[in-house]
């Protein structure tokens, strides 16, 4: 049951994130990438700390452990979103979308080579299902060799980084609320004292860009890495990966829903080999 609703949560994640990728890039018309990922993070970070406050234990969080984990999860969740803003700068959606997506086989990646733990086939086979859909779903809009690639390879390196230290954050048994409030609000004051250091933030500006600020930080961050962190409570990091990867499904349908763009034959095979991707992954897991 617990893993059916890890799922279920999962899902919910992919969504949110699936239909932020348009907000971000439009938000940006009125302030820079730092500005509008340090308020983006404080937004989320202030809507769920109300309620981390009834999940709060002084024991479980003044230690060293706990401290520095949340600070390494904070410098992960920012560098990773730093990077993935900046690249919509120099390269199109399609391929930050793509691209951070490679943290589907990273995330593997990492725990064979780093962390010295095995992969199942059967994950592994999951996980370049995933990608290939994710490809397919690019309807060949891929050009790459930008500045904003790059960007978005190193930010997919540091979303992997990410999911795995939640997933250690569920091994040490600390609440998913707090632990998220905390790790994001940290992430929005080091990138909001980054943003007045490199660029210059307006009011205005910021005013402006208030709708994409207030959906991409109340949904995208607050709500989607609670979730996320709660979910990864019984789902191992290399599924979580895999499940997420649904964001690419969910960015195509908002996009043949919203904006009226077509759903080709190419593009419904790369949903299904998502879906497939993630059903083998589910399947095996509660097998």
């Amino acid at each position: 049951m617990k893993n059916k609703l890890s799922t279920f949560l999962l899902i919910i994640v992919a969504f949110i994130w699936g239909t932020a990728f348009v907000a971000q890039t439009s938000g940006m018309r009125t302030m820079g990438p730092f500005t509008f990922t340090a308020f983006r993070f404080l937004i989320g970070g202030i809507a769920i700390l109300p309620f981390a406050y009834f999940y709060f234990r002084k024991d479980k969080y003044f230690e060293l452990k706990p401290i520095l984990l949340i600070i390494y999860m904070g410098l992960a969740l920012l560098i990773g979103g730093l990077f993935q803003q900046v690249a919509l700068l120099y390269t199109s959606v399609a391929n930050v979308a793509f691209l951070t997506a490679l943290y589907v086989p990273i995330v593997p990646l990492i725990y064979f080579i780093y962390l010295k733990k095995p992969v199942s086939k059967k994950i592994i086979f999951a996980a370049i299902s995933c990608i290939i859909g994710v490809w397919l779903l690019s309807e060949n809009n891929l050009e790459f060799g930008s500045y904003g690639d790059l960007l978005s390879i190193i930010g997919a390196f540091f979303w992997s980084l990410h999911i795995i230290l939640i997933s250690k954050s569920s091994e040490m048994k600390l609440e998913p609320v707090v632990t998220a409030a905390f790790h994001i609000f940290f992430a929005g004051l080091i990138c909001l004292i980054l943003a007045f250091l490199i660029e210059t933030p307006t009011y205005i500006g910021v005013g402006s860009g208030a709708f994409e600020l207030i959906y991409t930080g109340i949904f995208s961050i607050g709500l989607g890495f609670t979730l996320q962190t709660i979910a990864q409570k019984y789902s191992p990091p290399t599924n979580v990966a895999i499940i997420l990867s649904m964001e690419s499904v969910f960015a195509a349908l908002a996009a043949f829903i919203i904006l009226g763009q077509a759903l080709y034959f190419r593009s419904l095979i790369g949903c299904s080999l998502i879906l497939f991707g993630v059903i083998i992954s589910e399947y095996y897991r509660e097998k």
